[in-house]
């Protein structure tokens, strides 16, 4: 198993909930990760609206699986780092390949497209330089989220 973070678009629920069940159907908005073949686990950040609709059109997700083809082959996904944070197998070995990895660690290429999307989703970059870890600006996607955001409560069994 190998573990990554993603910035995946939000969907609305398809198909909707049966009307007899008499449920929300605010409540089963969903990211594209859920469309990959082969199945990957993961678990997501998605902040609400009071009335219940996302309050962004993406989400930050932790994911696991053997085999990220199609999470990668679907545009509506984007791998944050990009390779960078190496064959990891879990959150904890994760965050300690992003503790010691810095943004200029990653080739000029892969700032200028990891600036180029967290811009395109309202979140400055401006302050990213250098030393930065990249689990700092993945805490920055996170908190731009939700400011209370805490990567340690993103598990996945």
């Amino acid at each position: 198993m190998s573990v990554r973070y993603y910035l995946s678009q939000i969907l609305p629920p398809d198909p909707a909930p049966p009307p007899e069940l008499d449920l929300p159907w605010k409540d089963y908005w969903r990211l594209s990760l859920d469309d990959a073949v082969p199945r990957v686990s993961f678990t997501t950040e998605i902040p609400r609206l009071p009335d219940g609709l996302p309050a962004f059109a993406w989400g930050l997700a932790y994911v696991k699986g053997e085999d990220f083809t199609g999470v990668d082959a679907d545009i509506r996904n984007f791998r944050l780092f990009q390779g960078h944070e190496g064959v990891r197998t879990d959150l904890r070995d994760l965050l300690t390949r992003l503790d010691a990895q810095t943004w200029s660690n990653l080739t000029q290429a892969m700032r200028t497209n990891i600036r180029a999307r967290l811009a395109s989703l309202g979140i400055s970059t401006a302050d990213v330089t250098g030393t930065v870890s990249l689990r700092a600006i993945m805490q920055k996607v996170g908190r731009h989220l939700r400011p209370g955001f805490n990567e340690l409560t993103m598990y996945v069994g």
